[in-house]
């Protein structure tokens, strides 16, 4: 993959759940508008994942793109050329050796699923994941949630998963890639397991974590790394947690969204069932010493 189309990849994943006023969005807007490919490998990308056709998410997508000026799009004929190669032109593009396959879970929902080259994976619920292989690499976009990957070793072809903020590269291991509000986390199992980000890289071996903040900063989390493995055996763990953490992963097992509201100096260790989920809520305003309003929108969480 060229760097312009890694670069897309990266953009595409960074952006899905950012709200319209983060910052961020404006050095999105800036790469868009530097170059005429860059809109043109972004907007591949977004075709391509159907699943978020009509969705609120992608309307701020094409939100952001308003200001990059339609003479900088190949002449205005960007939508033209995409009607005119088609889905087959990306497919040649990308000289890909299988189907294009998305995967998406529910609320409560999780989903085990064996890939083309006998590499597994599990996704957590409230979970999206693009998975796409060609000739050189195996490459996968996780877009929201968590998911396990336990990966069959093909030295011709690295795993790579994308997740924003943080890119993951492999050859055969297991590990997990979770994407949280401002942060991804990654957790080995097994193997050894390389993350970069925009300004730094880092090696794992098993049984360690790092988390990638929203700066691109690492950070090795002093946390089991068997804690992110749990979800399929009917736990949620938490091991030295921020509120807005927890609140995030117990959002993926709740109709109403658990959400906090300002910043938050707790942090908890915990395990949940997940069919105690409903009365671990109620108990989270002593624990995190906070109140719990619900609203139409979400329950909040206010720290005192």
């Amino acid at each position: 993959m060229s760097d312009i189309r890694q670069q897309a990849a990266r953009w595409f994943t960074r952006v899905l759940e950012l709200p319209a006023d983060h910052p961020e969005r404006a050095r999105f807007a800036q790469w868009l508008a530097a170059d005429p490919r860059h809109a043109e490998e972004y907007q591949a990308f977004a075709d391509l994942w159907q699943g978020f056709a009509h969705t609120s998410q992608t309307q701020a997508l094409a939100g952001a793109m308003e200001g990059v000026r339609r003479r900088r799009l190949l002449g205005g004929g960007l939508l033209g050329l995409l009607a005119m190669s088609g889905l087959g032109g990306w497919l040649a593009w990308s000289r890909l050796v299988g189907r294009e396959v998305q995967y998406a879970t529910g609320i409560a929902e999780q989903r085990e699923v064996t890939l083309a080259d006998g590499s597994q994976l599990t996704l957590d619920a409230d979970s999206r994941l693009l998975v796409r292989y060609n000739s050189q690499e195996r490459h996968l976009l996780l877009l929201r949630g968590r998911a396990i990957f336990t990966v069959q070793r093909d030295s011709r072809r690295p795993f790579l998963v994308e997740a924003g903020l943080a890119r993951v590269r492999v050859l055969g291991t297991r590990f997990v890639v979770e994407r949280l509000p401002e942060q991804v986390q990654v957790s080995v199992e097994r193997g050894r397991v390389q993350v970069d980000s925009d300004t730094a890289q880092a090696l794992l071996e098993a049984g360690q974590v790092v988390r990638c903040d929203a700066a691109g900063q690492l950070t090795r989390l002093s946390r089991s790394a068997a804690a992110a493995f749990s979800f399929p055996d009917g736990n949620l763990s938490f091991e030295d947690a921020s509120l807005e953490e927890v609140a995030a992963v117990l959002s993926r097992y709740q109709r109403l969204p658990l959400k906090v509201f300002g910043q938050s100096p707790r942090r908890l260790s915990a395990v949940v069932q997940l069919r105690d989920i409903d009365s671990f809520v109620e108990t989270l305003p002593t624990l995190a010493n906070a109140t719990l309003q619900r609203r139409d929108d979400a329950m909040w969480l206010l720290p005192r």
